[in-house]
Parts: C-alpha cells; sequence; structure tokens
C-alpha cells in the first residue's frame, strides 16, 4: 500500500508512520510518500509542495492519505482537500484527516449526557478554529461524492505522548523547575478535557484501513474522564515536584494558560474505539493520567533528554564545592551537599518517618550541647536515598559534592535490598528449583535477600580532585579570617579532616575507596589536578562529562556557552580597565588635590609677606613723616597760600623760589638730626 503522510517529521505524522511501518512478516511493505517541514531520515519520499504536478500525483496515486490539523496550517490542507475532491482514483483510497476537538470548544453543555459524533453538527469553535472547522466539514463529504474513496475526520481529544504536542510547555516547566510556585491551574479546574494518545489516534488510523464505518466524522477520545486539575497535577507529581498554583481568569498571564485545558466538554467516545463488543487495541485507554509514568518517559526519550548525574570527591579544601557548584549551574541539576539536603528534608519531611526520626536525632544531638552535629550515617543515607529520588534529581540530574564519604557510604546508598519472593505469594517463581530454594529457606526460617544496584540513582559521572597535603595547607591558610570564623576550615580543623578523608580513601591497610566502589561497576572516573586554575579545571570536568556527547538538557547550545563565556572574559577585562581608569584618576585627583593645596600655599604664603612688607613700609615711614609735618609741611603750607594771592604766570617756578629762600627758615635741615 502506498500511504500519503502529511508533516511526518511532526507529533501525529510520525506517530502514523511508526505505526504502519511495521508489517507482518509475509505482507509487503508499504510504500511511503509526504511532506515534511524538514529534512528526515525516515525511509520516506518527500514530495515538494511547490510541484503541483508531483504533489497531486503523490496524493492520487495513495491507497491511504493522512492529513493532520493540529500541526499543519489549515489553508494547506483546505488546498490538498480541493485537489482530492477535484482528481480521480484509479483504486480504492482512504482519506483521513486528524483534526482537534478545539473545533467543540464553545459548544454548549448538554442536560442530558455528553455529545456523539453523530451530533458533530452541533460543534462551535472559538473563533481562532472556525478555519479548522470548515475543513473537517469539507474533509467529511469528500468521501460521499467520490468513487473510490472514503473519507474520515478524526476529531483527537487533547493529544498528548510521544514528545508532547499541546502540553510539551508544562512538562518543559517542569524538567527546567522554572515555575517554583507550581504549574498554573485557571480556576478551580474542575473543567473536563477529553484526551487521547497520539499512538491511538494512529492505531484508529489502521482500523480504518480494514473497517468501514458508517459515520466518517469519530470522536478520538479515551475512556478517561480526566479535569485540567488532574492532569496538571499527575504532570507536576511525576516530573516536577508536584505544586501546582491555581490562577483566576481575571488575573491569568498568557504564560499560565494552556490552551486545549481551558475546554469543558463531555463526548462520548466513538463506537469504533468503545462500542459494545468492540475490540480495539488501546496504548493508553484510560487516559493521561492512568499512564503518567509511561507518558514522562516517552517525553523524555523524544526529546533526547539526558540526566546529568555527577559525583565529585576529594580530600578537604580541594574545591569540591567550588567546582561541584559550577558544574551544577552549567548543566542546570541540582547541587545537593550535606547541609543543604539536611536542611530541605525538615522543611519537606515534615511529618513523615523520615521527618520525625530526623528530628529527633536533631534534637538529641543538640541537648547533648553539640554545636555543629553530625548526623548518623544510616539516616543521612536515607535522606540522601530520598532527595535521589525526587523528580527533578531522576529527570535532570544532580551533583553530589563529597557524599558518599566511603566506599561503604556509596555501596549502602545506591544499593537497593529487595527481599526473595516467598511460596504463596502473588510472585513468579523464575523456575521450580528456585520455588524449591525459597520453600528451604522458609523451612529454615530464613528469609532470602538478594541487593542490587541502583542504578537510576547512581551517577554515570565520577569525578575525584587530587592535591597534595601541603598544597590544601596553603590554600586553607590563604583563606580570608572571615570565610574561617566559626567553621572547620582551619588548620587544625583541615589536618583532622584529612587524616580522616586520606584513612578512608588512601588507606595503608588496604580498604577500598570510595572512588573504587564506581570502578567496580564498571563506571569511567576521572582524576583531576586540583593544583590547577579553576578555568583549566573546569574546562578538563566538562570534556569528561562530555566524552560522549553533549547531553541534552535543555542546555544552551556550545556557541552560546562560548558567547557567555566570551562575554565573561569582555567584562573582566572591562572591569579591570575601569580599575585602572579609576585608580588613574584617584590617583591624578589626588595630585591635582596636592597641587592646588601647594598653589593655595604659595598664595597664602605670598600675601603674608605683601603684608609683613606693608607693615614694615609703613613702620619705617613713620619718622619721615613726623620730620615733613614739623619742618616741609609748614613751609610749603605759605608758600601755596602766597600762590595763591600773587598768581603768578608760572606758578611752579614761583613756588620753587620760595622755598629756595625759605629753606634757611627750616629749624631742622638735616632729617637725620631731626
Amino acid at each position: 500500500m502506498k500511504i500519503f503522510i502529511h508533516n511526518v517529521d511532526k507529533v501525529v505524522g510520525s506517530a502514523i508512520f511508526n505505526e504502519f511501518a511495521v508489517v507482518p512478516e509475509d505482507d509487503e511493505p508499504h510504500r511511503f510518500v509526504g511532506t515534511s517541514t524538514k529534512k528526515t531520515s525516515l525511509p520516506i519520499t518527500i514530495v515538494n509542495r511547490e510541484s503541483r504536478k508531483s504533489f497531486e500525483q503523490a496524493l492520487l496515486s495513495s491507497q491511504l492519505i493522512v492529513f493532520d490539523l493540529n500541526e499543519g496550517d489549515p489553508e494547506d490542507v483546505e488546498h490538498a482537500l480541493k485537489v482530492i475532491k477535484n482528481g480521480e482514483f484509479d483504486e480504492p483510497a482512504t482519506l483521513i484527516v486528524v483534526s482537534s476537538v478545539l473545533t467543540w470548544a464553545r459548544t454548549p453543555k448538554k442536560e442530558d449526557g455528553g455529545y456523539r459524533e453523530e451530533e458533530f453538527a452541533q460543534r462551535r469553535p472559538s473563533p481562532a478554529y472556525e478555519r479548522m472547522r470548515s475543513v473537517e466539514t469539507l474533509a467529511a463529504g469528500i468521501g460521499a461524492s467520490k468513487e473510490n474513496l472514503k473519507s474520515y475526520v478524526l476529531c483527537a481529544g487533547v493529544l498528548y505522548g510521544n514528545g508532547e504536542l499541546k502540553l510539551a510547555q508544562l512538562f518543559k516547566l517542569c524538567w527546567l523547575s522554572a515555575s517554583p510556585a507550581g504549574l498554573p491551574v485557571l480556576g478551580a479546574g474542575n473543567n473536563r478535557v477529553p484526551t487521547i494518545h497520539v499512538k491511538d489516534v494512529a492505531r484508529l488510523a489502521r482500523k480504518l484501513t480494514v473497517e468501514s464505518p458508517e459515520n466518517s466524522y469519530l470522536l478520538a477520545i479515551d475512556k478517561s474522564a480526566e479535569s485540567q486539575l488532574s492532569i496538571v497535577q499527575a504532570i507536576s507529581s511525576h516530573m516536577g515536584d508536584g505544586n501546582i498554583r491555581h490562577v483566576e481568569e481575571d488575573q491569568a498571564t498568557p504564560e499560565d494558560i494552556t490552551e486545549p485545558l481551558q475546554l469543558d466538554l463531555e463526548l462520548i467516545p466513538s463506537s469504533v474505539l468503545a462500542g459494545e463488543e468492540v475490540h480495539f487495541d488501546w496504548f493508553c485507554e484510560n487516559g493521561l493520567v492512568a499512564n503518567i509514568e509511561l507518558v514522562c518517559q516517552e517525553y523524555r526519550e523524544s526529546r533526547k533528554l539526558t540526566p546529568v548525574k555527577i559525583f565529585i570527591t576529594g580530600p578537604p579544601a580541594s574545591g569540591k564545592s567550588f567546582h561541584g557548584k559550577k558544574l551544577a549551574e552549567h548543566y542546570n541539576v541540582p547541587h545537593i551537599q550535606i547541609q543543604q539536603v539536611i536542611a530541605l528534608a525538615k522543611t519537606k519531611l515534615s511529618g513523615t518517618q523520615l521527618g520525625l526520626d530526623l528530628t529527633a536525632k536533631l534534637k538529641e544531638l543538640e541537648d547533648k550541647g553539640e554545636k555543629n552535629p553530625r548526623i548518623p550515617d544510616d539516616l543521612l543515607i536515607r535522606i540522601f536515598q530520598w532527595r535521589l529520588k525526587d523528580n527533578v534529581c531522576r529527570n535532570r540530574g544532580y551533583v553530589l559534592d563529597g557524599y558518599p564519604r566511603t566506599h561503604n557510604d556509596a555501596k549502602v546508598l545506591f544499593t537497593v535490598v529487595q527481599p526473595e519472593p516467598i511460596p504463596g505469594s502473588d510472585s513468579d517463581l523464575e523456575d521450580e528449583e528456585e520455588a524449591e530454594q525459597v520453600a528451604e529457606d522458609e523451612e529454615d526460617g530464613v528469609k532470602e535477600k538478594k541487593d542490587e544496584v541502583n542504578f537510576v540513582a547512581l551517577p554515570n559521572h565520577v569525578i575525584l580532585l587530587k592535591a597534595s597535603d601541603e598544597f590544601l595547607k596553603t590554600r586553607v591558610q590563604e583563606l580570608p579570617q572571615a570565610d574561617v570564623e566559626g567553621t572547620h576550615n582551619t588548620e587544625e580543623g583541615l589536618y583532622r579532616r584529612l587524616a580522616v578523608w586520606r584513612d578512608q580513601n588512601e588507606s595503608v591497610k588496604g580498604l577500598p575507596s570510595v572512588l573504587a566502589y564506581f570502578t567496580e561497576l564498571g563506571l569511567e572516573t576521572f582524576q583531576a589536578d586540583a593544583t590547577k586554575s579553576p578555568e583549566d579545571i573546569f574546562d578538563m570536568l566538562r570534556i569528561y562529562v562530555e566524552r560522549t556527547g553533549r547531553p541534552f538538557n535543555y542546555l544552551r547550545a556550545d556557541k552560546e556557552v562560548a558567547l557567555e563565556r566570551r562575554r565573561e572574559i569582555e567584562k573582566v577585562l572591562r572591569e579591570r580597565e575601569e580599575k585602572v581608569r579609576l585608580e588613574a584618576d584617584r590617583k591624578e585627583a589626588e595630585q591635582a588635590e596636592l597641587r592646588q593645596k601647594r598653589e593655595q600655599a604659595e598664595k597664602y604664603k605670598i600675601v603674608q609677606i605683601q603684608e609683613h612688607e606693608k607693615e614694615l613700609l609703613e613702620t619705617r615711614s613713620l619718622p619721615l613723616r613726623n620730620y615733613l609735618m614739623v619742618n616741609v609741611v609748614p613751609t610749603l603750607t605759605e608758600g601755596l597760600v602766597q600762590l595763591c594771592k600773587v598768581m603768578p604766570e608760572d606758578p611752579v617756578d614761583f613756588l620753587a623760589e620760595y622755598l629756595f629762600e625759605h629753606s634757611a627758615d627750616v629749624h631742622n635741615p638735616d632729617p637725620q638730626a631731626f
């Protein structure tokens, strides 16, 4: 059979392809043609949409034609349907158009139950889906007037699975922990949302190639009766932290609204799916919530999401926390430290048995007067096991910083102890020999236990930071006093912790190290020289973590990371240049201030000298003034009086003659003598 698939690279198109790609051993494989929005590696002949002749030929020569309105342009689908309507089929063919229950979005509720597919003429879409509704109507009617053609509209519930379509943003928010307050639920969230797994849509399409139901419009809906609240809660609980938040409609932002989840429809599944005496090979018969674990796994696999689980260890002061934090930030995973886990457990485990045990132990240690109480290893391991089971750690990964400390800690932490099944239980025994062995153990009062490695929680990258004691001591000595006070990062604390670490991991007694545990399991470990620069160490660690390829964790592209690092370097250089400039400006300001002070001092000194000289001149001029007042001024005054009386033609000469004639009248002609 020749099959035409519209948008084979999309969620619905790929599901249709995968469904029909598997054929019985004796059957001839199907031939696939179709369209794709991007390059695909699937064995399908891609038809150029722009080539009208080849496009029409591909449609009219196919025995099965499948179009998807969920991710397709209704205008393009409408154009293709008109080609089919006006064309001729030489062989019997089936046309299937997959649409959405969003074309029912504004359909009034019925008082006597839900709508059946026969009542599709009563559906009322929102304005955005009017075009889709008209395409549905066109597709449903083509087969009735066309020879050799059957046409069906599969009005699909809200699609889920295979990496998600309309619900993808909710899964992504949970994966990234991008909504700390919880996933949004509009209003109370009790509205009913019809759903169906995309694989069940594909299986229904296959069924229509061998059966010919009377109705051309089929409601492709699973048997669940889920609400917006139950769907969002299931996604949050299995992919995120379980938190949700109710948002009133008038306060909702566009980011809070997932359009398909606002539907409130009661629709009855097609009789082809759920009729009496009907057998349908369901993939997810009971809906998304009942199959949420499977759906989450599909999401991870289809998006190629890879958890990045890193364990970093090393002697004290080797830089575990520094580099662990850098790795956690780079790979967008939680940075898990002992104190952080204990603090989180006290908050999250309140009321649980583990929480009660932790609270009781902390109180017991505090009552003994311990300032920094150390949790016993058995309790600490239980807390870490709880943390590693968290959805964020299971999905995205983690950076374990400094714990487990020893080989035994690691073995207990990553081991699942499971009791062997006993006779009379519902468990199936592998063989008769095993059954006999269990029976014998029961008679002896022995209950076998089998230790298994918890590979789900086990790290896939193990890093050891190495450094000499001398280097570590020097590093601690160089720490600022403020960073040392009240901590164990003192020289005395370092010597004590270093001795313990060396004894546990580099024992002369030959005891296995924590690193050896992971090596025994076949994990590739990495030992990094902690004496190198932070930049060099980070580059080495990143190369090790990405040794088999860069994990996809919604991480930024390498170019983006490189660009950010370049910006960071440029920022550091700018800060250095700015620091140098500010220092130069500061020195220049100091020099200018110093010059100004010197100039002011010089000016002040000059003023002082001038004042002193003035005072000196005044002091020295006093005797001369007295002499002139006594001996010269009287004669000069008399001469001026005579000048006024006589009014000579040359007053200056007259005054000079007068003074000369009366010079003998001066009582003290010698100023020195005066």
